[in-house]
């Protein structure tokens, strides 16, 4: 038996290594991800209209963080940050809302929602990915 391949540490640091040898970035994946979600959504047209809500809401997210950034950044006053703040996490909220929505109405339309755990199900996660497509999403 080969003890190697069955140590759940070695098998994370191979992928993460293949990940890095692929040169493909964390904000590549997370928006490849996106464009994958939204071209499932196309074919429903309760996923297409759940799809740009969440869309909306990504955006509106990764505006609230580079909002609050920017905020910390140029030593405004102190209410001027915490509402920058108290946005973002409102914002944030919303985001979640609408990612487990969207997730939910995949499953309701028997489609399959992997994307939710590959985007993370943990609030950190999710927020990060929503920052980085937010990021592509918000050159458009």
């Amino acid at each position: 038996m080969n003890m190697s391949s069955e140590d759940p540490f070695l098998k994370e640091l191979w992928q993460n290594r293949s990940e890095e040898e692929s040169g493909e970035s964390p904000e590549k994946k997370s928006f490849e991800l996106w464009v994958e979600i939204q071209g499932k959504s196309e074919k429903n047209k309760d996923l297409q209209e759940a799809c740009a809500d969440l869309k909306e809401s990504i955006i509106r997210y990764y505006k609230s963080v580079v909002r609050l950034e920017r905020a910390e950044g140029q030593s405004f006053e102190k209410e001027d940050i915490e509402r920058a703040d108290h946005d973002r996490r409102i914002a944030h909220e919303a985001l979640i809302d609408k990612l487990n929505f969207l997730s939910r109405e995949f499953a309701n339309a028997g489609l399959d929602n992997h994307w939710r755990k590959e985007i993370g199900l943990d609030r950190d996660t999710a927020g990060i990915w929503s920052y980085n497509v937010g990021e592509f999403l918000s050159k458009e």
